[in-house]
């Protein structure tokens, strides 16, 4: 990828963030300065992103149709095969790493499916087995597993869920509206200067598909009064965990938008 985020400490001189920027020109790279927080912006709000694809996981949809979905949005990847691709076990490490210090990626519940599977060995395409089944390790020919069906059936059970069929458009509503909700706390935190680093972030970082304008652009196209009477539907319906973002309130009170004056919806 792309994209190389320049992390601002406390002391860092200008002359550094200048060198740095021109550095990542020389690499080919895009460089966008952030600030200093767990994750930084990418992971910190990727962390969201995730969250959803396994709750929407454990409550009926399958690896393949969030996966395809996805895919069929714009992304080079969805969030399984991402996954298999990384490691499962980064995941992993980096919640148990959280966890001994009493603290999480992302706010809400978190499935277990993901750390069932790292105590499993299925780590992704290197062992062979991860959300896909794999021919063999190091294989990219990936084929679906009904293991992992099983795995959310269980975690739904334990958390009294009734799975049910999930649409296509809940599954990029409920993504794509974590990924703005997330961006606008990031934005009002200052560990990101404008809307527009944080998509120029997901395009690079992550493929976030282009003729979308990125995570932030794209909730302006959606309309920010839909993006916040999402997040209140899902508080209603799902618990607290989903708290809509101050600034997101505040913008749409006063119409306005991430890049000015508020988009109309697509």
């Amino acid at each position: 990828m792309k994209l190389l985020e320049i992390v601002r400490g406390r002391e860092t001189s200008k002359e550094v963030i200048a060198t740095s920027l021109k550095l990542a020109k020389k690499l080919g790279k895009v460089g966008v300065v952030v600030g200093n927080c767990f994750g930084f912006v990418a992971n910190r709000m990727l962390a969201y992103y995730m969250r959803e694809a396994y709750l929407l996981l454990e409550e009926g949809a399958s690896v393949e149709q969030i996966d395809r979905v996805l895919t069929d949005f714009g992304l080079p990847v969805g969030p399984f095969g991402m996954q298999d691709i990384a490691g499962i076990d980064v995941g992993a490490r980096i919640r148990q790493y959280l966890a001994s210090i009493g603290k999480s990626r992302a706010e809400g519940p978190q499935s277990a499916v993901p750390d069932r599977l790292f105590e499993m060995g299925r780590y992704g395409q290197k062992t062979g087995a991860g959300w896909y089944s794999y021919d063999a390790p190091g294989s990219r020919n990936r084929t679906p597993d009904p293991l992992i069906e099983q795995l959310a059936e269980e975690e739904a059970n334990k958390r009294g869920l009734t799975r049910r069929p999930v649409s296509d458009e809940e599954i990029i509503a409920r993504i794509t509206t974590a990924l703005a909700n997330e961006g606008a706390r990031v934005l009002e935190d200052g560990f990101a200067t404008r809307a527009g680093d944080i998509d120029i972030i997901y395009v690079y970082g992550f493929g976030f598909p282009r003729q979308r304008g990125g995570p932030m652009f794209y909730a302006e196209t959606v309309g920010l009064p839909t993006v916040l009477a999402r997040v209140n539907e899902y508080r209603a319906r799902f618990g607290d965990y989903w708290q809509a973002a101050p600034l997101l309130e505040r913008m749409v009170a006063e119409g306005r938008g991430f890049y000015g004056d508020a988009a109309a919806p697509a």
